[in-house]
C-alpha cells in the first residue's frame, strides 16, 4: 500500500510542478499568490500527471525498455523536482508552502463569520468522508464492473505482464497470431496505463487496488473545482459548495467508488478542459489556455467519444475570438448542420462503432427515469434548468456566453448520439444514458454554480439589460484578475 501511495503522489507531484511552472510564468516576485492559484496547481496536477505518465509510458514501450519501478519512478522523480526548482523559491513557499494552505486568515479574512467557517469546515470533512469511503470500497471490493474487466482491465493485465504495450486487435487479425484481443481492441491506453502503474509500484497484480487513480482523480477535481470558483471571484463558501456537490452527484461517486472504467476520468480531463478555455475566453489568461490544451489532448486519449467532445468546445472558441458575431456564427453553423443532416438523412455513418442515421428513435421515457426518477444526480436536473432560465438574457453574453455554448453542444451531442445511433438501445436499458452524461457532469456543477452567483448578483443590482451585461462583465473579469479577499 506505501508504494501504491507513493507511485499515486508522484504522479500528483510531477503533475502539479509542471502547472506550477505554466502557472508562475504571470507572478511578480512580490505578488501575492492568491489561494484560487494553490488550488488549481494543485488540482489540476493529478489528472495532468496521469497524461504524463501515459505518454512517458508509451515512449517507454516504443523505445522498447521494459516498465519497472525504477525506469518509471526514476525519472519522473528526476523531472518533478527539475521542474519544481525551475520556479523560483518565493514562489514554491507560496503556491505549496504550508502556511499558505491553511491558518487563521482562512478563517477570518476569507469567510468573516463564524459561522461561514464552520459551514466551510463541515463540507470539508464532508468531502473528506466521501474520499475515504471511495478509498474503503476500492480496497474491499474486487473488480466488478462489467467494462471494466472486458475491455480495460485486459489490456492491464496484459501490459502488466509484458512490461510493454502489447498490441490488441480484432478478431480476423487476432486469428492470424501474436496480437491479443478483448471486447474493444481499439479503445485507447491511458486508463490501462494507470492501472500498470499501479500494479507495479504494488509489486504484483492486484485488480482491485489498481483502480485506485479514480480517488485521486476525484480529490483533484474537488480541489480544481474549488480553485476555478475562487479565480471566478466567488468566496470560500460557495466553492467549496460547488466541489463537494461534484462529487456527491450519485453516479460519478459510483464510478469513483467501482473504479475500472474510463468515463470518470474522462469527465475530469473533459470538464477541467472546459472549464479552464471558459475562464480563458472571459480574462484572456494564457496559463487557463495553456492548462485547456493540455487536458483537452488527454480527452482522446481516454476514451473514443474524448474526440466528440472536443468538437464541443470549438463554438466556445468562436465566440472568444468574435465577441460581436461570434453567437450568429455558431447560430449559422448549427442551421447549416441541421439542414445537410435533414439532406443526407438516409445516410448511415459508423463512427468508433456507432451508427448515426436519420432514424429517430424516441427515448425520452428512459431519460426521464434516469434524469429525474432515479437517484443518479440528486437535484441537478431540477435546479440547473431552473437557473437558466432564471439568467436566460445573460446565457449568451459575457461572461456567460462561452461556458453557455459548450454545455448546449454537449446537450446537442448527446441528443444526437442518443436519438439517431444505435445506442438508443443502450440508452433503454439504463446502460448508457448516465455513463455519457457524466463526461461533462463537473462542467454542468460549474456552470450552475456560476450562474447562481450572476442570478444573485442581478438581484441585487437590478438594471436594463445592456446595462447589466457590461457590468457584469467588467465585475466578473476586474474579479479573475484579481480575485476578492485572497
Amino acid at each position: 500500500m506505501i508504494g501504491l501511495l507513493f507511485g499515486q503522489f508522484l504522479i500528483w507531484a510531477l503533475g502539479s510542478a509542471c502547472v506550477a511552472v505554466v502557472w508562475q510564468s504571470s507572478l511578480g516576485s512580490s505578488c501575492a499568490v492568491s489561494r484560487s492559484d494553490r488550488a488549481i496547481t494543485i488540482g489540476y496536477g493529478y489528472p495532468i500527471g496521469t497524461l504524463l505518465l501515459a505518454i512517458y509510458m508509451r515512449l517507454l514501450s516504443a523505445l522498447g525498455i521494459p516498465w519497472s519501478f525504477l525506469s518509471i519512478a526514476a525519472p519522473m522523480l528526476a523531472v518533478a523536482a527539475g521542474l519544481f526548482l525551475m520556479v523560483p523559491a518565493s514562489h514554491r513557499r507560496k503556491l505549496f508552502g504550508l502556511q499558505s494552505i491553511g491558518g487563521a486568515d482562512a478563517a477570518v479574512v476569507e469567510v468573516k463569520t463564524r459561522m461561514r467557517s464552520v459551514l466551510c469546515w463541515v463540507i470539508c470533512t464532508l468531502i473528506a468522508a466521501h474520499l475515504v469511503m471511495q478509498f474503503l470500497e476500492i480496497v474491499w471490493r474486487p473488480l466488478f464492473p462489467w467494462d471494466a474487466w472486458t475491455q480495460w482491465a485486459t489490456k492491464a493485465r496484459v501490459w502488466y505482464e509484458t512490461s510493454r504495450l502489447a498490441p490488441f486487435s480484432d478478431v480476423a487479425t487476432w486469428l492470424g497470431g501474436n496480437t491479443y484481443i478483448d471486447a474493444a481492441p481499439a479503445y485507447p491506453a491511458n486508463v490501462p496505463l494507470m492501472q500498470v502503474w499501479a500494479c507495479i509500484t504494488i509489486g504484483s497484480w492486484d485488480d482491485s487496488l489498481m483502480n485506485m487513480p479514480s480517488v485521486f482523480f476525484a480529490a483533484g477535481l474537488a480541489v480544481a473545482l474549488y480553485g476555478q470558483m475562487r479565480y471566478a471571484g466567488r468566496g470560500a463558501l460557495l466553492s467549496i459548495s460547488a466541489a463537494y456537490a461534484a462529487l456527491s452527484l450519485p453516479i460519478l461517486d459510483t464510478h469513483v467508488a467501482l473504479g475500472g472504467y474510463a468515463d470518470f476520468p474522462l469527465a475530469v480531463y473533459f470538464s477541467l478542459s472546459a472549464i479552464a478555455l471558459w475562464q480563458w475566453s472571459i480574462c484572456r489568461d494564457r496559463r487557463q489556455l495553456v492548462l485547456a490544451v493540455i487536458l483537452a489532448i488527454a480527452c482522446p486519449l481516454t476514451k473514443n467519444p474524448g474526440w466528440a467532445w472536443l468538437a464541443t468546445l470549438i463554438p466556445a472558441l468562436v465566440v472568444a475570438f468574435l465577441p460581436a458575431r461570434g453567437v450568429l456564427v455558431v447560430g449559422a453553423l448549427s442551421l447549416t448542420g441541421l439542414l445537410l443532416a435533414v439532406a443526407f438523412g438516409r445516410a448511415d455513418v459508423t463512427v468508433w462503432g456507432y451508427h448515426v442515421g436519420g432514424t429517430y428513435h424516441a427515448v425520452w421515457e428512459p431519460i426521464w427515469q434516469n434524469y429525474y426518477q432515479f437517484a443518479n444526480w440528486h437535484l441537478l436536473w431540477y435546479v440547473l434548468p431552473v437557473l437558466m432560465l432564471w439568467n436566460a438574457r445573460r446565457l449568451f453574453r459575457p461572461p456567460l456566453v462561452a461556458g453557455t455554448m459548450i454545455v448546449m453542444c454537449g446537450f446537442a451531442f448527446l441528443f444526437i448520439v442518443f436519438s439517431f445511433s444505435n445506442a438508443a438501445a443502450w440508452v433503454t436499458d439504463y446502460s448508457t444514458v448516465n455513463r455519457a452524461t457524466l463526461h461533462f457532469a463537473p462542467l454542468l456543477v460549474f456552470y450552475l454554480f456560476f450562474l447562481l452567483r450572476e442570478n444573485r448578483a442581478s438581484m441585487i443590482q437590478p438594471t436594463t439589460a445592456d446595462a447589466g451585461s457590461a457590468s457584469a462583465n467588467a465585475l466578473t473579469s476586474s474579479k479573475i484578475l484579481n480575485p476578492v479577499g485572497d
